[in-house]
Order: C-alpha cells, then sequence, then structure tokens
C-alpha cells in the first residue's frame, strides 16, 4: 500500500517529512509508521512469517526527505531462522 501524491497546476513546493527510527521494528509496524509519516517502503531480506524486524533502513533516522520518498529497510530474523 502506498500513496500517490499529484500536483496541478502551479508546482507546490515539496513537502519534506523526517524519517522515522525504524529499527527493531517488525515490517508491518515499520510500514504502517511510513504510511502514516508520508513515505513508502520497499522491504528487502526476511520476508515471512512475523517475527522478523528491521535491521537497517536507507535513510538514517531524523533526517529530511521528500514526502513520498521510498525508504528501503532490511529485515531479519533475530533467532538465526534466516
Amino acid at each position: 500500500n502506498g500513496r500517490v501524491i499529484l500536483y496541478c497546476g502551479d508546482a507546490a513546493e515539496p513537502a519534506v517529512v523526517t524519517v522515522p527510527d525504524l529499527m527493531n521494528k517488525t515490517a508491518d509496524a515499520a510500514n504502517m509508521i511510513l504510511l502514516n509519516s508520508g513515505l513508502n517502503v520497499k522491504i528487502t531480506g526476511a520476508t515471512n512469517g512475523s517475527t522478523a524486524t528491521v535491521i537497517s533502513q536507507s535513510y538514517a533516522a531524523g533526517q529530511t526527505v521528500e514526502r513520498g520518498t521510498v525508504i528501503e529497510i532490511e529485515l531479519r530474523h533475530m533467532d538465526g531462522t534466516d
């Protein structure tokens, strides 16, 4: 699930948002946080099961990016099942 933002007429100033800290979040939690922040997600790594957590993100927490930016997160099972 993602959002598409269309600008009609005069170009609008791009909205900027602060990248949230997604470390140790589940894929579902990270996805909801990003969508609520106006950002999009690309998930890599472990995608099966609900116990995998975020071990890296493509933009650092606290960095400002344009609304709609795709944040890539990598997931791993921390119990060694990957």
